[in-house]
């Protein structure tokens, strides 16, 4: 199965999971929304959300809460909580977000959203986009692929999107990449759906472990 990649060609793996954050930064912002399964001992300060961009979430009020990359490594220190890593124009994630919502939903719970090609990642810095990259990478080595880098003969983690994963108390619990074994996206149909109801009812039976592994 074909998913989209999202590699930084040279990383170099930190010795822990340590997020990106100015020392002194207040962990709890005023105006942070609270989800109804929060951030465990922390909260994360949201974004304005949109996702009308993803072409089969009809939902004029989707379970999502938008955070940046950097804002998302904070779950991984000590907070609990969900986070889906995606962006709009790949179509395995768009084909995977109302499942997620859907099953979001029915548990009462809003997942954290990072579009890791927003806006305000794009024009960061190239030592920032490494940087926070890195520590990403850092954070989800345990569940990342790796695979040789041919001009220097090491090892190098490879992202694949959509990403989902459940954290909690800063401990990945399970995650989740892609659809599922069987489906088989036809490039010349991009604007139907094309997941089976099996499929999707495989699909929501593993966004509930997720989620249930969390609470």
């Amino acid at each position: 199965m074909k998913q989209w990649k999202y590699i930084l060609a040279s990383v170099l793996l930190l010795a822990g999971c340590t997020p990106v954050v100015e020392k002194g930064n207040d962990p709890t912002p005023a105006g942070s929304q609270e989800p109804a399964l929060n951030a465990g001992k922390i909260e994360l300060e949201t974004l304005p959300t949109d996702m009308s961009a993803y072409m089969f979430l009809d939902d004029p009020d989707p379970a999502f809460l938008e955070v940046t990359t950097e804002e998302s490594l904070k779950l991984f220190v000590n907070g609990t909580g969900v986070v889906v890593y995606s962006y709009e124009t790949c179509p395995w994630c768009n084909r995977i977000m109302p499942v997620l919502n859907d099953v979001a939903k029915e548990k009462g719970i809003q997942v954290f959203y990072v579009n890791i090609y927003s806006d305000a990642f794009m024009q960061l810095s190239n030592q920032e986009k490494s940087d926070q990259i890195q520590a990403l990478y850092t954070c989800l080595d345990p569940i990342l692929d790796h695979e040789k880098d041919e001009a220097t003969g090491k090892d190098k983690p490879v992202m694949q999107v959509p990403e989902v994963v459940a954290v909690k108390n800063g401990k990945i619990t399970g995650h989740h990449m892609g659809v599922v074994d069987g489906f088989k996206l036809d490039p010349e149909k991009l604007d139907d759906y094309q997941v089976k109801d099996s499929q999707v009812k495989e699909l929501k039976g593993i966004y509930e472990d997720l989620i249930d592994s969390v609470k």
